[in-house]
């Protein structure tokens, strides 16, 4: 909603299959945020596989998990945890 709010276009999945069958839609990928607990496959497994087909996306984790190491392992450029700070969101799609 917060994304929606600043005038982006926000496309929602509930799992990895569908995430993935989004993002040829996408005219650019900026940015996807996943749940480190997003069901079907793990987030870490979405990860390599858009990065494995190439997708311009830039892979944000977001989860109650602490554990950054992981997900910057994993294959996302970004890790925050929940709740997100509206400001660290902001500049992270200024930077992108």
């Amino acid at each position: 909603m917060l994304l929606e709010a600043w005038d982006h276009s926000v496309h929602v999945a509930y799992d990895s299959d569908h995430a993935l069958e989004l993002l040829p839609a996408s005219v650019v990928p900026i940015s996807s945020s996943s749940d480190v607990g997003f069901r079907a496959w793990t987030a870490t497994r979405l990860a390599a596989r858009m990065q494995a087909e190439e997708h311009r996306a830039h892979l944000v984790a977001l989860t109650g998990y602490t554990d950054r190491g992981r997900a910057i392992e994993a294959g996302f450029e970004e890790h925050f945890t929940k709740p997100i700070d509206p400001d660290a969101l902001r500049a992270l799609l200024a930077r992108v």
